[in-house]
């Protein structure tokens, strides 16, 4: 090889030296690139009531941040809505970072609400939630009573019947026998019945009468308006139902010293004999020899 040569190959091999430094420094620097991290928005950590769990219609919600709140500023983004309308309430902070909210009158029952902050909430550190914050809430059902026995209309009731009633919501709260004379006892009946009636759980009340029903007789029973759940809610109207009893019905009928329940006409009864009727159930003494 001679001298042009050698150095038309060193020249090559630089050039290609040179292109690999360059392609070090662009693709495979060593620098570390400093990012930073964009400041995250105030978030919603705790609520009460929690998810799932109806609201009562007076009770208060309360909903805690992750971190210290502007409490002006929060306040004033704050909405509880039901159809888009805002509910009137007063608002309080239990601390940096728990909202309280207390309607000003009972919500309505069954009914879904959403708690808004809008992205004016903000938070002690400058902070703001990137859009609106909304929680939702469903209101508890009115109380009302969600099964009687017996049933409305029930005919034929056995005369020894208790009378129950079983509510939608708790109206007592649980309780030891000894306090059961402190309940409500919800209970009127028409004509009147005497007995005993005790909550067997907290939305279950049972009426045992002291003597057993009156037989063929049309009963009413009535729960007065008013009545008030564990939570403050009232029963808006009365409920009423009415159910009868058995009607009296003849077991046996037999002569005395005679033929047991005869199935033809009897003669040559004498005048003096003596009838005897059993009847199926305890009979009224009085109405009984009167209907004879």
């Amino acid at each position: 090889m001679n001298n042009k040569q050698l150095l038309r190959a060193l020249g090559i091999l630089l050039v290609l030296v040179l292109a690999l430094s360059l392609t070090q420094s662009l693709f495979f620097d060593n620098s570390t690139l400093s990012i930073e991290a964009a400041p995250t928005g105030p978030r919603v950590i705790a609520q009460n009531p929690i998810e799932g769990q109806r609201l009562g219609l007076t009770s208060p919600i309360e909903i805690t941040f992750d971190r210290d709140m502007d409490p002006a500023k929060t306040g004033d983004s704050f909405s509880l809505l039901s159809d888009g309308k805002a509910v009137p309430g007063q608002l309080t902070w239990l601390d940096a970072r728990t909202l309280s909210f207390t309607p000003n009158s009972a919500l309505t029952p069954g009914t879904n609400y959403a708690a808004t902050f809008s992205t004016q909430a903000a938070a002690v550190d400058g902070t703001s939630p990137q859009e609106n914050i909304e929680i939702e809430f469903t209101t508890v059902e009115a109380l009302a009573i969600a099964q009687v026995f017996p049933a409305a209309d029930t005919q034929e009731v056995d005369l020894t019947s208790s009378i129950t009633v079983i509510f939608n919501r708790p109206v007592v709260p649980v309780t030891i026998v000894d306090e059961q004379d402190k309940l409500p006892q919800p209970l009127k009946f028409t004509p009147a019945v005497k007995g005993k009636g005790e909550w067997v759980n907290s939305s279950v009340y049972v009426f045992q009468p002291e003597e057993i029903l009156l037989s063929g007789t049309s009963y009413q029973v009535k729960i007065d308006a008013g009545l008030e759940d564990t939570l403050g809610n009232t029963l808006d109207g009365s409920y009423s139902w009415q159910f009868n009893t058995r009607a009296p019905i003849i077991y046996n009928f037999a002569l005395k010293d005679g033929e047991q329940n005869p199935s033809e006409v009897v003669k040559d009864v004498p005048l003096n004999q003596t009838f005897i009727v059993t009847f199926q159930q305890p009979m009224d003494q009085k109405s009984t020899e009167d209907a004879v």
